[in-house]
């Protein structure tokens, strides 16, 4: 087991995918950076020069019209049987709101690292890195042919997918690590950089969040090494997880708009993975739930996996 786990990390270093998907991931949160480091920057004096003019005719017009138009509004609405005296109010304008604010380290943070709801920060981009080498460290040797040159040399195909499982979940494991330090360390060298190291906060958000990636790391590994020996193709288990995906983003819009089906979203593995993670569906679905919705899934998909692969002819 020990040569044979061997074997397996050595080909996983041989393999372009697993070098080059990382690459364009990094790419990708170089881009994400450049844009956290511009809105972290303080507006220049011409637009805060131009910004506190836009503010005092914005005020001057408040001062003078503000009372009237509030009357107005409350005599208008008054008979309403759902209404409130403070939807006529009409909020002073503050000098702020008329340009640009540099954003703090806790929303450069969670810009760089997503913010769990279905932005792409250094989390998004890790996943997307998981699910395409997970896939192909299967897929590919079911499309090559190599698997079944490797079951003839290690005839216990159990042993086979075990170290496969293991090998995936060190991959996708250093990946997610990678990728949460880098975050984190980009985000605070911006805000040191730009802005100044006291404006740095605590990092216990990062690990709180880091903690969470780990677990669905760990779900997402598991589940898409275990479609890849489904499906024998890593095109399709990449489809498949990313239409899963697509499918999930659809139906958790029209339940947004529809409220009966609302019911729906806390059986979607989007919604689970974002409340596990702390993100929108936080509040809607429980820790507990969701864990124990991930885990099933993981499970059911793992043994079954395993029954195919020890049972099915792999020709």
């Amino acid at each position: 087991m020990i040569r044979l786990l061997k074997a397996e990390f050595t080909r996983v270093r041989a393999r372009k995918i697993a070098w080059l998907t990382p690459l364009f991931a990094l790419l990708g949160l170089t881009l994400i950076s450049v844009g956290a480091g511009f809105l972290a920057t303080p507006p220049s004096d011409a637009e805060v020069e131009q910004g506190k003019r836009a503010y005092k005719e914005f005020h001057d017009d408040w001062e003078k019209n503000h009372e009237a138009q509030t009357k107005e509004c409350l005599e208008e609405v008054k008979d309403q049987p759902e209404f409130d005296p403070r939807d006529c109010e009409i909020e002073e304008p503050k000098p702020e709101d008329f340009y640009r604010q540099p954003l703090n380290y806790d929303t450069i943070l969670k810009m760089v690292l997503g913010d769990q709801s279905g932005s792409f920060g250094a989390i998004g981009l890790a996943l997307g890195v998981i699910i395409i080498v997970c896939a192909s460290l299967v897929g590919a040797e079911f499309n090559t042919g190599s698997m079944d040159t490797w079951v003839t040399f290690v005839p216990k195909r159990t042993d086979v997918y075990l170290t496969k499982h293991i090998v995936a979940l060190a991959y996708a494991l250093t990946v997610a690590v990678v990728s949460v330090l880098l975050g984190w360390l980009i985000s605070m060298g911006i805000i040191a950089m730009i802005q100044s190291p006291a404006a740095l906060t605590s990092s216990s958000e990062v690990w709180r969040l880091g903690g969470r990636f780990l677990i669905v790391t760990v779900v997402f590994s598991l589940i898409i090494t275990s479609l890849a020996f489904l499906t024998r193709h890593s095109a399709a288990t990449i489809g498949l997880t990313f239409g899963t995906y697509l499918a999930c983003s659809v139906v958790e819009g029209i339940a947004t708009l529809w409220h009966p089906l609302a019911w729906v979203v806390r059986l979607l593995p989007t919604a689970n993975v974002s409340a596990l993670l702390g993100g929108k569906y936080e509040y809607v679905i429980t820790n507990t739930h969701a864990a124990i919705y991930l885990g099933v899934i993981t499970l059911v998909l793992v043994v079954g996996a395993w029954l195919v692969f020890h049972r099915r002819d792999l020709r």
